[in-house]
């Protein structure tokens, strides 16, 4: 295998600044996401808990997209060319993300209790990948 794999000239180039900016934008996400939860909770650490969790799971699928994208966006490219595979990336990368972050809060079984019934992969990633 080549040492300039596709994905380790976007690893060296990867901008750790930006990604301070990415996990603190994930957070602020988490935060919005929670903010009426606290209200329903009497101990403010399960709520961090839960803005803990929420942070992490996003930074996990932003993460991943931005990765697909800095490896599909190669500046020699045309630019018809370069727009079309970063946004296949990604939507590639986030769907990705989604099916990894089903498979971990399911314990790899894709199914959950969903309004009193029972949901499969389908319909769990269906109802996740929008958001």
């Amino acid at each position: 295998m080549r040492s300039n794999s596709m994905l380790a000239a976007p690893l060296r180039a990867l901008p750790w600044k930006g990604m301070g900016v990415l996990l603190a934008v994930c957070l602020v996400n988490a935060l919005r996401r929670n903010v009426n939860s606290r209200l329903l909770r009497d101990d403010p650490a399960e709520w961090l808990v839960d803005v803990r969790s929420a942070t992490a799971t996003g930074a996990i699928v932003a993460v991943l997209v931005v990765l697909a994208v800095m490896a599909a966006s190669r500046p020699s490219w045309r630019a018809a060319w370069r727009y079309a595979a970063t946004l296949t990336a990604a939507l590639a990368a986030s769907a990705l993300g989604v099916m990894l972050l089903l498979g971990l809060e399911s314990g790899w079984t894709y199914t959950a209790e969903f309004m009193q019934r029972r949901v499969g992969a389908v319909e769990m990633f269906a109802n996740t990948w929008p958001r």
